[in-house]
């Protein structure tokens, strides 16, 4: 059995954002008709952590496939990520693994896409901000996804630390590509309003 690997790297480089957008169309056109079988996730608690195991099945792509995430949280003193996930793709007529892929990178990709997709359906035209809540692994993505659908001048971050994470595109330094200003800020505490 020929089983193909693809890494993090593998993963941002074969799938342009445009793509994906598109791809999260699809998806969800099938969700609403009715065509996707996705069952309630299956949790696993362990002493240290919890693992999640989400399987799905499109019926139009006839596709299949497992993501399976874990969420370790001691994992940060270890110098390790707290989540890592994997998607398993699976011949849907022999059932046979075909692919292992990063899950961290595609989710990454997957839901700045479906961010991508909301924009392009929902917000005006003419929108040239974006404020992203957030500053972790996925903002990058969340950029990228918005600039692809609409002409964003300024990006708004509110973040505690006020860094934006490493980017969610390998070589492409810690912005998303586009023409537009970065504007950070750390939430302010709330007061109590009487």
């Amino acid at each position: 059995m020929r089983i193909r690997v693809l890494t993090a790297e593998d993963v941002q480089r074969a799938l342009p954002m445009s793509a994906c957008i598109e791809a999260m169309r699809g998806a969800f056109a099938q969700l609403a008709a009715g065509e996707v079988d996705v069952p309630l996730r299956t949790r696993l608690v362990t002493p240290d952590g919890i693992t999640l195991f989400m399987p799905a099945y499109l019926k139009q792509n006839h596709a299949l496939g497992q993501k399976i995430v874990s969420v370790y949280e001691q994992n940060a003193r270890r110098g390790l990520p707290t989540i890592s996930a994997i998607v398993i793709l699976l011949d849907a007529t022999t059932g046979r693994p075909k692919a292992i892929v990063d899950g961290t990178a595609l989710t990454a990709l997957r839901t700045g896409a479906a961010s991508g997709l909301a924009t392009r359906l929902l917000a005006c035209p003419e929108s040239a901000v974006l404020t992203l809540f957030g500053a972790g692994a996925q903002a990058p993505a969340q950029v990228e996804a918005v600039l692809a659908v609409r002409p964003i001048r300024e990006v708004r971050i509110l973040s505690r630390s006020g860094q934006l994470r490493p980017p969610a595109r390998p070589g492409r330094g810690h912005r998303p590509p586009g023409n537009y200003r970065v504007r950070r800020r750390r939430p302010r505490p709330s007061r109590p309003r009487c």
